[in-house]
């Protein structure tokens, strides 16, 4: 069975990466989060961080995930410019939703998909030693 560089089978992996992809652009294509954050009580500021932070967080999952799930070579640069290519292209058509597509936006994806560029080693590395914990602790 072929594995991903986290241990964990490729094809659950993969299935993974590829539902996340497709929810996240459907959250951003969709006109539920600006219907939705209406009845929020947070303040408007609060809620602005909090959705800019979401645009962070989510491209530094699938780009840790992703680059995971390739062994390094040129799939994970096709990897990086498909997210890069994503962002934009989702706050382009975010316009036509009923909802703003921002510039700041998709230098906050470029920001979420820099830094778990960066962070995906020390990432790899941590799993590695909870893997191999793991394996000790289970050995009789």
């Amino acid at each position: 069975m072929k594995r991903t560089i986290l241990f964990i089978p490729y094809r659950w992996h993969a299935s993974a990466y590829f539902i996340l992809i497709i929810l996240w652009t459907v959250a951003l294509l969709s006109t539920i989060p600006t219907r939705q954050s209406q009845g929020w009580d947070w303040t408007p500021d609060a809620r602005f961080y909090f959705s800019k932070l979401v645009h962070v967080c989510a491209y530094l999952v699938l780009t840790i995930l992703g680059l995971t799930l390739f062994t390094p070579n040129k799939s994970q640069l096709l990897l990086l410019l498909f997210l890069c290519c994503h962002g934009a292209v989702t706050e382009y058509f975010q316009q036509f939703t009923g909802r703003t597509g921002s510039v700041r936006d998709v230098f906050l994806d470029y920001l979420g998909i820099i830094t778990g560029y960066l962070l995906t080693p020390l990432f790899i590395r941590y799993w590695h030693t909870l893997f191999q914990s793991s394996q000790a602790a289970q050995k009789p």
